[in-house]
């Protein structure tokens, strides 16, 4: 497992970089979304994360603990996976540009990044995973992040 600081580093340094290849000309190797749809989307999983958002278990409780080593293992996410929270056809972007939506990025990390740097001991509930703590959430968002990356083309290197 890498280190929290690590993870930490690439969220605030790295993925800001990650951000300047993405254009609206970006288009998907596989799904529904657009770039900034995508962008959006990448919020959602760190303000649950903070309790800014909730959400209910959808896996067995049964279950969880194995999807939880899987989450935490090497494997990438795998692609075209639906998250049964979310509806079948995505939600139109909320920004008015991509630009608002890069922001609205950043700012959902570095919500996330200062909610844990208070509140280290935190955890919240993740839909499928169950209750994630801060490395969990780390892990599960990076592993997102690299995910829908690639998606438009974006190999992320941590």
């Amino acid at each position: 497992m890498e280190s929290t600081e690590k993870y930490e580093k690439f969220l605030s340094e790295k993925l800001p970089m990650y951000l300047n290849e993405l254009k609206t000309t970006s288009a998907p190797l596989w799904g529904k979304m657009d770039v900034q749809q995508m962008l959006e989307h990448l919020c959602l999983p760190f303000l649950i994360a903070t309790g800014k958002m909730s959400v209910q278990l959808t896996s067995p409780e049964n279950k969880t603990p194995i999807l939880k080593r899987i989450l935490m293992s090497d494997k990438p996410l795998p692609k075209l996976f639906h998250n049964p929270i979310l509806p079948e056809t995505p939600m139109p972007a909320a920004g008015a540009n991509l630009e608002e939506s890069k922001k609205a990025l950043k700012e959902s990390v570095a919500f996330f990044l200062d909610h844990y740097k208070k509140n280290p001991n935190a955890n919240a509930l993740h839909n499928i995973y169950g209750e994630l703590n801060y490395q969990e959430w780390l892990v599960m968002n990076i592993k997102h992040v690299r995910h829908h990356f690639a998606q438009f083309g974006v190999e992320v290197e941590e």
